[in-house]
C-alpha cells in the first residue's frame, strides 16, 4: 500500500519529516509525494530509523543499510537541503572511511547541482540515450527496453545520492530534488535523516 502524502509547496520540511515518523511507527514507509502547483508527483519508499521499527518485505530496508551499501560504491554524494532554497553537497557517504569531505554549496540553477548530477552520472545518462535510439530505430520490445534500463541505472558504478534536509528546508525543495533524480539519470537515492555529522560540517560551512 502506498499513502499519498500532499503539501504546500513552503510547508516546512520538519513538518513532513514528523508526518513521515508517525506513518513509519505504523510500519508504513511508501508513499505517494504530491504537489498541486506546480503538478509534480513521485512514489518513493523512506528507510526505517533503525533495524526492528518495521515488518514485511521492507524489514531491512533501514539507513543504516541505506548508508553501508553506498559505502560499498563507487560513486556517491550526499546532498544537504537547506533554508532559502540552498544546497551543500560532498562526495562520499557520512563516517565513510578514509573520507574527509569538503562541503561545498550550491543551488538549483542549471549550473548548480543539475550540473555536477549530469557530471558525474555522464556514463549512465549516455548508455540511456544510446539504448533509446535503440528502441526507436530496432522497435526494441518494451520488456526489453525496461529491463536494460534497469541494468543500467542500477549498475554499481553508478552514482548513488544520499538526500538529506534540515528542518529550514521545504517541501518544494524536495520535489525539486526529486526532479533532478528522474532528469539526470540516478536510479539509486534515499532520503535519510540528517546526522551530527553532517549537522558539524553545516555550523562550519554556514559561516
Amino acid at each position: 500500500m502506498r499513502i499519498d502524502i500532499k503539501g504546500d509547496p513552503a510547508v516546512s520540511y520538519q513538518v513532513i519529516n514528523k508526518l513521515i515518523g508517525t506513518l513509519q511507527d505504523l510500519n508504513e514507509n511508501r508513499y505517494n509525494l504530491l504537489l498541486a502547483e506546480p503538478v509534480k508527483a513521485y512514489e518513493i519508499a523512506y528507510p526505517s530509523k533503525e533495524p526492528g521499527e518495521q515488518t514485511g518485505p521492507d524489514v531491512k530496508f533501514t539507513q543504516s543499510y541505506v548508508l553501508d551499501y553506498a559505502r560499498s560504491r563507487p560513486s556517491v554524494i550526499t546532498i544537504i537541503l537547506d533554508k532559502n532554497n540552498s544546497i551543500y553537497y560532498y562526495l562520499g557517504t557520512q563516517n565513510a572511511k578514509g573520507n574527509n569531505p569538503v562541503l561545498t554549496k550550491t543551488d538549483f540553477s542549471p549550473s548548480g547541482i543539475h550540473e555536477l548530477l549530469i557530471t558525474m552520472n555522464h556514463d549512465v545518462l549516455a548508455k540511456m540515450e544510446d539504448l533509446r535510439k535503440k528502441k526507436q530505430e530496432l522497435k526494441l520490445p518494451e520488456e526489453d527496453f525496461e529491463k536494460q534500463q534497469e541494468e543500467i541505472l542500477y549498475d554499481k558504478t553508478a552514482t548513488i545520492v544520499m538526500i538529506k534536509l534540515t528542518a529550514a528546508s521545504t517541501y518544494i525543495n524536495l520535489m525539486n530534488i526529486l526532479d533532478e533524480m528522474k532528469v539526470c539519470g540516478i536510479g539509486r537515492y534515499a532520503i535519510i535523516d540528517l546526522a551530527d555529522y553532517d549537522k558539524n560540517l553545516l555550523s562550519k560551512a554556514r559561516f
